[in-house]
């Protein structure tokens, strides 16, 4: 956030800066963090890229009123299309190949062409059989064709589609620099999109993220999406500045053995992090009985309040919506203040209550 702000003072030309992320709550996260610094939402556009996407696809004719975007967590379901193909196909393919199929190599490699398909190297792929490629072509087109009778159009095919348009059309790039946060939770289409947005130029790009904490099962590569981050361009962080030495260590034993790839096409080390200040370690606690649990997180709530901690630098999440659901009943019976996340509802100054990506990007003192 504060190269942006530099930036938007020293850049030479008229363009925006997009600073973007794939979660919608970050970015409304980020919007009170651009207020906080004095950024310039004229200069610097904070959009999600999912919105990103539908306002430039809007722009230039490619999505109207009557489409329904189908391939992400808020879009239209594709309503058993791949089952219904499968079925005719006789299930030589099932309904579960065809659609990692698509996602996987389709709008991975934005494959348009028979010839493009058969030039697919699959080395950690299925393997098929000689003359299974058209037949797995003609009915990903199949379902190409379904989606378009009905108005709908997937959000992945969409962004290949824009990003065509900004890499090889005769549109003006729309932005100056570009900043991504979150960057692990992209895919090849939106990688390639970004690549299209602005010049290539000294410090054009600007890409956050952190391998261990992707959420969606997405794959990409920098290279193939025509990124360079080799040699000096790419730098990994290893001082924590936004939580205690204890909880890095905590969250680094948590997944001590465990392998991610990282963005440079290698695997990712999670050894060398350290933090800037120390505190007390996270406790782990089992419950047999929810009423347990649930008294434990009042008698918590309790202790904090009265060393000092106010209820709005107080989190409590679930991972589920019942879950959720008893801890605001909980909340209320007991008479204290809370501000659900996902609703944005309750009393701004309570205790904040939500899921995982609801809290993205926000700071808490004392976590549950």
């Amino acid at each position: 956030l504060n190269r942006a702000l530099m930036l938007q003072h020293k850049k030479k030309n008229d363009l925006p800066i997009l600073f973007t992320t794939y979660n919608e709550t970050l970015a409304q996260n980020l919007d009170k963090q651009f207020n906080v610094l004095g950024i310039d939402p004229r200069k610097v556009k904070l959009m999600s890229i999912t919105n990103l996407v539908i306002h430039f696809a809007s722009k230039i004719g490619f999505l109207n009123e009557g489409s329904n975007l189908i391939g992400f967590h808020k879009g239209t379901s594709d309503g058993g299309i791949w089952t219904e193909i499968a079925k005719k196909s006789g299930f030589e393919f099932s309904a579960d190949f065809l659609k990692e199929e698509f996602s996987e190599v389709f709008l991975y490699g934005d494959i348009s062409t028979i010839d493009e398909y058969k030039q697919v190297q699959r080395s950690k792929r299925e393997r098929l059989k000689p003359g299974d490629r058209p037949k797995i072509f003609e009915l990903i087109e199949e379902y190409r064709h379904k989606i378009q009778k009905k108005s709908w159009i997937h959000l992945g095919d969409l962004i290949n589609r824009l990003a065509r348009r900004y890499m090889y059309g005769k549109l003006a790039k729309p932005f100056s620099h570009i900043f991504v946060d979150e960057i692990q939770d992209f895919g090849m289409p939106e990688l390639r999109l970004i690549r299209s947005l602005t010049e290539i130029v000294e410090n054009d790009l600007f890409l956050c993220g952190d391998p261990a904490q992707k959420i969606y099962n997405k794959k990409f590569s920098f290279r193939k999406a025509g990124i360079n981050i080799t040699g000096r361009r790419s730098h990994k962080l290893k001082i924590n500045y936004r939580t205690t030495e204890q909880i890095q260590q905590t969250a680094v034993r948590e997944i001590h053995g465990e392998e991610f790839d990282s963005f440079e096409e290698e695997k990712h080390r999670i050894d060398g992090y350290y933090s800037l200040f120390r505190g007390s370690p996270p406790i782990y606690r089992l419950f047999e009985h929810e009423r347990e649990e649930l008294i434990f997180v009042l008698q918590e709530i309790d202790r904090m309040w009265k060393i000092g901690i106010p209820y709005k630098d107080m989190y409590v999440g679930a991972f589920r919506q019942a879950e959720l659901r008893k801890i605001r009943s909980m909340l209320h019976k007991n008479g204290l203040p809370y501000f659900d996340l996902l609703s944005q509802e309750g009393v701004k100054r309570g205790i904040c209550v939500g899921h995982g990506p609801a809290v993205k990007g926000m700071e808490f003192r004392a976590v549950i």
